[in-house]
């Protein structure tokens, strides 16, 4: 009972502090203090899962709703901390440490591309293999959305941190999710997430071609959704620069 009461109120300050992250003034504050530490370290720590999603969530709140975020946050390992928690056995916490990263990663990326950048914020291997793992198909649906939407706002955001992504194995699980997802808002993701790495790494058109077939790129040229028929569209312009023999099929 007193353990069960501990973890209560826990989740009750945590509760608590998440309804006032929500004002910009407010995250910056706490984002740049110890305050981030604590979590961090209680992220750590914690074996409850309950705890672990609402810190998670708690940080993924801060990092959208702040509007300045020191360097001493991306030197802290906090991109390594929730891409640890996102190899969690809970499904759950998963979900919440992968939405996290991405509102984290995205950050990083707007800090960067820019000669003022500072390359503590460039996103490190081992988070970049862990979000890459979690667009597997044998990962949970929904951390697969979400790994896959960030990719997607990264590759848009900006070209040093878009390719790391930018790779064939990163295009293969995308051209995955592109021909098997019955969903189309995480079907969509992926193919302007294939559009984006494409034109970030040209030569990858080849292989996305042969996958999608001159047949599937026409259909979808003709009768896709605007933002699939855009995406589409960019990887034909990126074509029509190089000599590629097997566009004569759509003609």
């Amino acid at each position: 009972m007193g353990a069960s009461s501990t973890v209560n109120d826990k989740l009750n300050v945590l509760v608590y502090f998440e309804s006032i992250i929500l004002n910009s003034n407010v995250a910056n504050r706490l984002i740049n203090s110890a305050f981030m530490s604590l979590l961090m370290k209680l992220l750590k720590n914690v074996k409850n899962p309950h705890l672990k999603m609402r810190l998670c969530s708690i940080m993924g709140q801060l990092v959208r709703h702040s509007t300045v975020i020191g360097n001493d946050v991306a030197d802290s390992g906090l991109s390594i901390l929730l891409s640890d928690v996102a190899k969690d056995k809970n499904e759950k916490v998963r979900r919440k440490a992968v939405a996290s990263l991405g509102e984290l990663l995205f950050y990083a990326a707007t800090q960067l591309d820019d000669e003022q950048s500072d390359a503590v914020w460039e996103i490190p291997t081992p988070t970049i293999d862990q979000l890459t793992l979690c667009l597997n198909s044998t990962e949970d649906e929904t951390v697969r959305f979400y790994a896959c939407k960030t990719v997607e706002n990264i590759t848009a955001q900006s070209i040093s941190a878009g390719c790391s992504f930018a790779t064939l194995k990163v295009a293969t699980l995308l051209l995955h999710i592109y021909h098997t997802q019955k969903n189309e808002i995480f079907k969509t993701s992926a193919a302007v997430s294939i559009s984006h790495i494409c034109k970030l790494n040209t030569t990858l058109f080849p292989t996305i071609f042969e996958s999608l077939t001159a047949k599937n790129f026409s259909n979808a040229l003709q009768d896709g959704s605007p933002r699939i028929q855009q995406a589409f569209i960019t990887m034909l312009n990126i074509a029509l620069t190089q000599p590629y023999a097997k566009l004569d099929e759509m003609l």
